[in-house]
């Protein structure tokens, strides 16, 4: 081989690893917008899940809130019908003693 042969499978050498370079560097620029964008990814990913969280966190509130609301409001009118009902049972009372004091008066009870 001629010293120009040597020279030409040098610069052909040079060349290749150039080129290898370039596409080490290349794939290396991917691989770290890659990785970049998995970070991204999962940080919008435990972004979601704490809004979920969250949202879990409110609704469940929200429904307790409203059973508690609804109880308050049965007991409420639990209590109203109670009295309706002591206030009927007096009626029912003071209109059997009127009875008995009328047929008393007509002397029909004695």
């Amino acid at each position: 081989e001629t010293a120009e042969e040597v020279r030409q499978i040098a610069n052909a050498a040079q060349a290749e690893l150039e080129s290898l370079r370039a596409q080490a560097i290349r794939r290396d620029a991917a691989a770290t917008a890659t990785e970049s964008r998995v970070a991204l990814l999962k940080k919008q990913l435990a972004d979601c899940e704490d809004e979920k969280d969250q949202l879990t966190t409110q609704h469940q509130q929200v429904w307790k809130q409203q059973l508690e609301e609804e109880h308050a409001r049965r007991r409420e009118a639990d209590a109203r019908l109670a009295e309706k009902e002591r206030e009927l049972l007096s009626q029912q009372e003071r209109m059997y003693t009127l009875q008995q004091e009328l047929l008393r008066a007509q002397g029909v009870v004695a």
